[in-house]
């Protein structure tokens, strides 16, 4: 398996990082932009960001062939990233991150301005995770999938622009958004949707990580290593 597949956009527009660039690598005509004090400090890699608005709405990136795993139809994965909402005046609409194509995806979250609050797909329905979820507010997102269980878990975290933790929520044993996204190779493809009633909307990102889940086996094993270690260390 390869290295993590990782968007950091601390190169200019259609340049390389992580191994792909972002205008080729997003089927989307996003761009780049000059971190914005509200978002993220300059301490978290955050001098430039991935940057989007409800204009074109839809933005993905397939990472099938990158090596992560072996077989996205069994394999489980990670992925996560910081993300901002900018209304620019506009107090209505919602924002969607998720695996797959915005109909047909295993991981689904909202940000929803009805509710004011984080959501989380489980299969048909929605559930709060238990955060609020409001527009100008920085977060940290993380979700796992594991497509031989069919399911998902995600935390969602409001920060400072430092990095610093103001609030986390967390849901397990989601069941994927559609029970078909992983047989019809829907997934494997990190996308996001932007929405506003009255437009003008924009979102930005950075620190995109995807990652492989480490095997239970290669964790025990990492684990007794650090064990051992210690144990030698006492003696």
């Amino acid at each position: 398996m390869n290295a993590a597949v990782s968007q950091i956009f601390e190169v200019s527009d259609g340049g390389v990082d992580g191994g792909i660039g972002w205008d080729a690598a997003w089927n989307s005509s996003l761009t780049w932009e000059d971190t914005p004090s509200s978002f993220l400090d300059a301490s978290l890699g955050g001098a430039k960001v991935g940057s989007g608005n409800s204009g074109s709405q839809n933005y993905s990136r397939s990472f099938k062939n990158s090596g992560l795993v072996s077989d996205f139809k069994t394999d489980a994965y990670q992925m996560s990233m910081h993300l901002f909402f900018a209304t620019n005046g506009i107090q209505a609409g919602n924002f969607e991150v998720f695996d797959g194509t915005y109909g047909d995806s295993t991981a689904k979250l909202k940000l929803d301005t009805a509710t004011s609050k984080w959501q989380a797909s489980n299969g048909n329905s929605w559930e709060d995770i238990g955060i609020a979820g409001t527009f100008d507010t920085s977060y940290y997102v993380t979700f796992v999938v594991d497509p031989s269980a069919g399911t998902y878990s995600t935390t969602v975290s409001s920060i400072q622009t430092d990095g610093t933790v103001i609030q986390s929520a967390s849901k397990s044993g989601l069941n994927f958004a559609s029970s078909n996204a992983v047989n019809n190779s829907a997934n494997g493809v990190l996308g996001f949707y932007a929405q506003s009633s009255s437009g003008g909307s924009a979102f930005l990102v950075d620190n995109i990580n995807i990652d492989a889940v480490p095997e239970p086996s290669t964790v025990a094993f990492g684990m007794s290593a650090l064990l051992f270690g210690l144990l030698r260390r006492r003696r």
